[in-house]
């Protein structure tokens, strides 16, 4: 199933659940890509769906912080959910801890002994 059938899927379950937030979220990510679609007059494939994504989850970011300064705890509350809705999309980001696992095991494999 392709990110595009899954998130048709998705907006269904959650307007027969009733959940506004993941559909508000879900439309909002159809949109874009409708548009980035009509832009390049073309199908997309999933690689440019997740960028999209990203994308949006970089301006949400933005939009917390920009809500912080506002004291609008209620539309820091919101974001964050939409957040996590994007995040389920997205494939699972490695941890600090491992990246440093993989860094340490990369350095043994080739020998370096020194930054040089």
């Amino acid at each position: 199933m392709s990110l595009k059938e899954k998130l048709l899927e998705d907006l269904k379950v959650s307007m027969k659940n009733k959940d506004l937030i993941r559909k508000n979220t879900i439309t909002m990510i159809r949109a874009a890509i409708k548009q980035v679609e009509v832009d390049e007059r073309a199908e997309i494939d999933d690689e440019r769906i997740l960028e999209i994504i990203s994308k949006q989850l970089k301006e949400k970011k933005n939009a917390i912080e920009e809500f912080k300064r506002g004291n609008r705890q209620d539309l820091v509350e919101q974001t964050e959910e939409e957040i996590k809705i994007l995040l389920e999309y997205l494939p699972k980001q490695l941890t600090e801890e491992e990246i440093k696992e993989i860094v340490v095991e990369t350095l043994n494999e080739i020998g370096a002994k020194s930054i040089k």
